[in-house]
């Protein structure tokens, strides 16, 4: 139920009137959004029964949901909406973690809601490890590559296409487009 949330809130067809006026939606978004309730509860299988999942997939869309929407409006690159999807709905996952916990379920701990709130503070710390964690190791890692080979295409490479300079063929052949272009090195 809660991966068809997920899917029925990034329709373009279901989605609000500004949305299907933007870019929004392609045809790569719409997985995306499928996944949109079933990231979030990853960081809870285990430790939360289904009714609970199925709560947590639909908490946690709606901020994935607004993220997306954020993201449209910024100047970030992120085709994919990883952000949304995986950041905003993993980080929402972990923490919602925190609050439906079971511990008949998990053997481990209670959530919130089941009379431990510290299990909420714990997911917390956790979370923001993660993102400290990932987020230097990251850094670094873009730095070395930065260091031997360019991170990004000049402009007018992108804007001719990397298809055609990169690989040196259109992969969507328009109506008035040229066909297979030859590598020039």
């Amino acid at each position: 139920m809660s991966r068809c949330l997920g899917r029925f809130i990034r329709r373009p067809t279901h989605a609000p009137r500004v949305c299907r006026q933007s870019s929004l939606h392609s045809s790569a978004s719409d997985p995306i959004g499928s996944c949109q309730a079933r990231g979030p509860s990853a960081p809870a299988a285990g430790f939360v029964g289904p009714i609970s999942a199925i709560a947590l997939g639909a908490l946690a869309a709606l901020p994935s949901y607004f993220g997306l929407i954020l993201r449209v409006r910024t100047t970030l690159d992120d085709s994919l909406d990883v952000v949304a999807a995986h950041g905003v709905g993993g980080t929402v996952g972990a923490l919602l973690t925190g609050v439906f916990a079971q511990k008949a379920l998990n053997g481990v701990a209670d959530g919130l809601l089941f009379g431990n709130p510290a299990k909420l503070g714990i997911q917390g710390v956790a979370v923001l490890a993660a993102i400290v964690y990932s987020g230097a190791l990251t850094f670094v890692l873009l730095k070395l590559i930065g260091a031997v080979v360019p991170l990004r295409t000049d402009a007018e490479e992108e804007s001719t296409g990397l298809d055609v300079t990169q690989h040196g063929e259109e992969a969507y052949v328009h109506a008035q487009g040229s066909g297979t272009l030859s590598m020039q090195r």
